[in-house]
């Protein structure tokens, strides 16, 4: 860590004077420079310090958990934005951070705004689309390209049934390229509706894990128990989709609805399904003041900025003046299924999981050891209570969830369901990458504390999926 906040000084250190001029970067650069000599000068200004080091532009720390069982990771950041024209803004960032257990991720963002064509939603009580909902009033365009290593993730087999006895582990490395657009649709009022769509190519390598954990994957299961364990065709993957997110009641009620339908073709046509799921989010404010959107559509996982083209984040503690009570209540049901061809097979590493948190760090199911249940079939309850202690960043978090995996013959029921109930405590401060310090139990497999720090910057938004 020391290391790389020296590697950033030298580089604000230097990089005005490699500036003809001054140019617009070396500016930025000159003023995180000074800022950062200024707020590291003392314990006094730690908090300035911090979130100079975490949160600044053009260069910062990043920081957070890669994947689960692989560790906390570390590493620079450097992101920029800039107009181009009067009808776009385009913004970049790349990071590359290490872990170390020995993973790491390395990745490119390019975010397209078009801001020359503003799609409005109505004014009005509800109707609104602000800085702090998430939603962007602008077509938003993306292309990225990332590189991720996981030399440890573990594997019980498919379907509900499997036991701890059956654990393994594998190394899984991905490399992603592709893009992804939000368009939002005119004149469709309170909805605030948009299509969505992706294009990725997927390049995927697994084996057997090098661990003193427990068995190699190989070890355990074959090509038929772990499909593709033994061959890892490329995939063009496709994805379209339909987002609703009304906000109702002067924003206090906030729901975020969204389908898409996906479809992975392999190299191998044996390994090409198709996959649909349905998100249904809604998000109860308790109070007239409601928290930030914890993504933005106009930002990259680099940025937290509250609007287009602006690249500042929100201050890690904002005056005591403008600091608010916030609470909600969530309910959440989400829902996967892929499908096959006759003699066709999901690759295991693409089906999803739930059980402490998934491949992305989503958390479901926390009572359970991470990726528990893995299978191409997926349903899932959760019912949530944040709520700040006081008026600081920091919160309560109770959670009640409620899960399912189903076999490729197999169909979902609410029938049957596995539980977990947690409680936590989480730090969402200014742009800082949301913390949770939380306690799990409900499972008959025993209790389970976790400690995660997001991949991205508080309002920036999501990496590419791994799955």
């Amino acid at each position: 860590m020391r290391v790389i906040i020296i590697i950033i000084a030298c580089v604000l250190t230097a990089a005005p004077a490699l500036a003809q001029g001054e140019s617009t970067l070396g500016a930025e650069f000159r003023i995180e420079g000074e800022a950062l000599k200024e707020g590291c000068k003392s314990l006094k200004t730690f908090v300035s310090c911090a979130s100079t080091l975490a949160t600044d532009h053009p260069v910062h720390v990043a920081i957070g958990s890669i994947a689960p069982q692989n560790g906390f990771a570390f590493g620079p950041a450097i992101t920029a934005e800039r107009p181009i024209g009067e009808n776009w803004r385009f913004s970049w960032s790349g990071d590359v951070v290490g872990a170390t257990s020995g993973a790491w991720r390395a990745g490119a963002y390019l975010k397209m705004v078009r801001t020359g064509v503003r799609l409005p939603t109505p004014v009005g009580p509800g109707a609104g689309s602000d800085a702090s909902d998430g939603i962007s009033p602008y077509p938003v365009f993306n292309i990225y390209a990332q590189n991720i290593s996981l030399p440890t993730v573990s594997y019980f087999g498919l379907g509900p049934n499997t036991t701890l006895s059956m654990k393994s582990f594998f190394d899984m490395r991905e490399t992603i390229v592709g893009t992804s657009a939000i368009y939002p649709i005119k004149r469709l009022g309170r909805l605030n509706l948009s299509l969505a769509g992706e294009a990725n190519g997927r390049f995927v390598d697994v084996g057997g894990a090098n661990t003193d954990k427990g068995p190699s994957i190989d070890q355990l299961y074959t090509p038929v128990t772990a499909p593709g364990l033994l061959a890892q065709p490329g995939f063009a993957q496709f994805g379209e989709g339909v987002r609703v997110m009304p906000r109702l009641a002067n924003g206090r009620v906030r729901l975020n609805y969204l389908g898409t339908f996906q479809q992975f073709l392999a190299s191998d046509s044996a390994f090409t399904f198709r996959r649909w799921t349905l998100d249904l989010s809604n998000e109860f404010a308790l109070y007239k003041t409601v928290a930030p959107s914890l993504t933005r559509d106009t930002n990259d996982p680099n940025q937290c900025g509250l609007t287009a083209g602006d690249l500042r984040c929100p201050p890690m503690i904002p005056p005591a003046a403008s600091r608010n009570y916030t609470g909600s209540i969530g309910f959440r049901l989400f829902a996967s299924a892929s499908g096959v061809s006759t003699g066709n097979v999901v690759p295991f590493y693409f089906q999803q999981t739930i059980g402490g948190s998934d491949i992305n760090g989503n958390r479901v199911l926390p009572s359970y050891e991470d990726y528990r249940f893995r299978g191409p079939k997926l349903l899932v309850l959760q019912e949530s209570f944040e709520h700040s202690i006081f008026k600081t960043p920091v919160g309560i978090w109770l959670a009640a969830e409620q899960g399912q995996v189903a076999l490729q013959q197999e169909s979902l029921s609410f029938d049957n369901l596995i539980r977990s109930y947690t409680f936590g405590l989480t730090l969402r401060a200014g742009g800082f990458p949301a913390v949770v310090a939380s306690w799990s139990t409900g499972s008959t497999e025993g209790h389970h504390f976790a400690f995660t720090i997001s991949t991205s910057l508080l309002g920036g938004s999501s990496r590419p999926s791994l799955q």
